[in-house]
């Protein structure tokens, strides 16, 4: 019985862990006048080939 709580806790802590949000952050030049950009792109070129340990 002492097992089977102690997995409940450890699954719901789990859980709980899981659920928590990520934070995100964002900054923009608010003198920027955007009208003007016709594309935009997520990432820089070459930005795949990049070796990430």
């Amino acid at each position: 019985m002492k097992t089977i709580k102690l997995l409940s806790l450890f699954f719901i802590a789990a859980l709980a862990v899981s659920c928590s949000a990520v934070s995100v952050n964002a900054d923009y030049d608010e003198t920027a006048n955007f009208t003007a950009y016709k594309t935009y792109g997520y990432l820089k070129d070459g930005i795949d080939k990049a070796e990430i340990s």
